[in-house]
């Protein structure tokens, strides 16, 4: 978890403050408590992506990614981040597809 590994009192305590004035008193807690359905969740609402991906083009809309890309690959570095979660096994397409998202750079 990563709340709890932040040193500094006062910016842990902003944090908490924040996250629970958005999601209420107590959600950290009960991330922590629940994480396992919390990421078969997130892996479940991902599956559309993986069966869109594994048969279909490069990128979401075809051969280059478009804005749609770029937020799902905005939500996965979010759930990823600082090993939160472990990208999904099970979702190989999805993971082939952040991979050339992430290296990708427009033509010149």
């Amino acid at each position: 978890m990563l709340i709890p590994a932040i040193a500094d009192v006062v910016e842990r305590a902003l944090i908490v403050r924040h996250k629970e004035r958005k999601f209420g008193p107590g959600c950290i807690e009960r991330w922590v408590q629940e994480r396992g359905n919390l990421i078969a969740e997130a892996t479940r609402l991902l599956c559309p992506f993986e069966k869109t991906l594994a048969h279909g083009g490069p990128f979401l809309f075809g051969t280059a990614p478009v804005y749609s890309d770029f937020l799902l690959f905005g939500i996965l570095e979010n759930f990823i981040f600082h090993d939160a979660a472990p990208f999904p096994a099970d979702l190989p397409a999805l993971r082939a597809w952040h991979d050339r998202l992430a290296s990708y750079r427009y033509p010149v």
